[in-house]
């Protein structure tokens, strides 16, 4: 068991640090590249909970780039506790402006198709995601942060 685990854990080193790489050169772009889009921001599990009784979540990156028949390749990378784990999916436009829906398969005993519905604009990007396995949401804002931005305050 442990020889698979440690498989796991290091099939996963190559993806993640081909993300960063992704994710810095996003950062500067190169004028012959598409224009891509660095966000940054937190899931959050509407089914599934941490020991203390609040919802799971963690910290999720994604990096957009525009593809054919505007459609939107995304990649994200998602943490949670120790554990990253990155995918990438296509957003197909739908009929009402911004708004764009995906899917993406995992092996089933980890839900197996994840479907998602999101709202895009300029300064957020929100979703929703459901399987077999988990359903919830993600709100990203893009990254850097502008200078100016002030996060809206939420009441206590």
């Amino acid at each position: 068991m442990t020889r698979f685990l440690s498989l796991i854990l290091l099939s996963l080193i190559p993806a993640c640090s081909s993300f960063s790489s992704r994710w810095h050169a996003a950062a500067h772009p190169s004028p012959s590249s598409p224009p891509t889009s660095r966000w940054e921001g937190r899931w959050i599990s509407k089914h599934h909970t941490t020991a203390d009784g609040s919802p799971a979540s963690g910290r999720l990156q994604a990096i957009l780039s525009p593809a054919p028949h505007h459609t939107l390749h995304a990649e994200f990378r998602a943490q949670w506790s120790v554990f990253s784990s990155t995918y990438s999916l296509s957003l197909q436009p739908l009929h009402s402006p911004n708004h764009y829906a995906g899917s993406h398969e995992l092996p089933a005993i980890f839900g197996g198709t994840y479907q998602y519905t999101a709202h895009l604009t300029p300064t957020f990007f929100n979703a929703l995601y459901s399987s077999s396995y988990d359903h919830g949401s993600f709100s990203l804002l893009p990254f850097p942060p502008k200078k100016d931005f002030h996060p809206p305050q939420t009441p206590h």
